[in-house]
């Protein structure tokens, strides 16, 4: 969300801009949903024709995505923000934004699993999704707002001191600052490649696992067939 303004310098302006970064990180956020959610919740006719729905379990789905997908944007923006000065945050988003689109998840298939089969009340976790997303809308911006301003002034702070040396003529101590604020970003980068390796590792040791109890299995059940016989 915010990864492609900071490349190419646009996230400094937004934040140096008269606007409130708070406006503009809910802006971007409403943009974000109109692109990504709002398409969903105008499929979902379509949607509730390839799973034989009525009309009415159609319009209740198509509620609640309309009430929930909110939530999940402006959840995600607080983590986009986090991440937004690391080359690889993509799994620092997911780690953060999966714990708090849970919930969001959980009331949403429990609404529309009322809806659709009952006998259990469609209001009430329609109610909290809807509270869901309106805690999300007022907090989600100023969260986001507050992370980049953390982020970006560390980034900034250690490249205009770099500037400061390159125009006195210190082109060694430039290009050491410069390093720092490089630093600043590739530290976290390379702590979420050791947690993605180390996740890597349990996979593969958990498939190995999986694969010498289905081998071990097999030999049980060939000797099985051999005894009986």
């Amino acid at each position: 969300l915010f990864t492609a303004d900071h490349e190419d310098g646009s996230l400094d302006l937004i934040v140096m801009s008269r606007t409130p970064l708070e406006l503009a990180c809910a802006a971007k956020a409403l943009a974000h949903w109109l692109a990504a959610g709002l398409p969903l919740v105008i499929a979902t006719p379509v949607l509730g024709l390839l799973l034989n729905l009525d009309a009415l379990s159609t319009a209740a789905v198509a509620l609640t995505l309309l009430a929930g997908t909110p939530a999940l944007t402006f959840t995600g923006m607080i983590g986009a923000a986090l991440a937004v000065t690391m080359h690889r945050g993509g799994l620092l988003l997911a780690v953060l934004v999966l714990p708090l689109s849970i919930p969001v998840l959980i009331f949403g298939v429990a609404a529309s699993q009322a809806a659709i089969s009952g006998p259990s009340s469609f209001g009430a976790p329609f109610s909290i999704l809807c509270a869901l997303s309106l805690v999300s809308f007022v907090i989600g911006p100023f969260a986001a707002a507050a992370s980049l301003r953390t982020e970006l002034d560390a980034f900034d702070k250690l490249a205009m001191q770099a500037v400061d040396g390159y125009t006195a003529d210190r082109r060694v101590i430039g290009n050491t600052l410069l390093a720092e604020a490089r630093v600043h970003g590739l530290i976290a980068t390379e702590q979420m490649n050791r947690v993605e390796a180390e996740l890597a590792g349990r996979e593969r040791e958990a498939r190995d696992a999986v694969v010498r109890g289905a081998s071990e299995a097999r030999q049980l059940s060939v000797l099985v067939v051999l005894f009986s016989v």
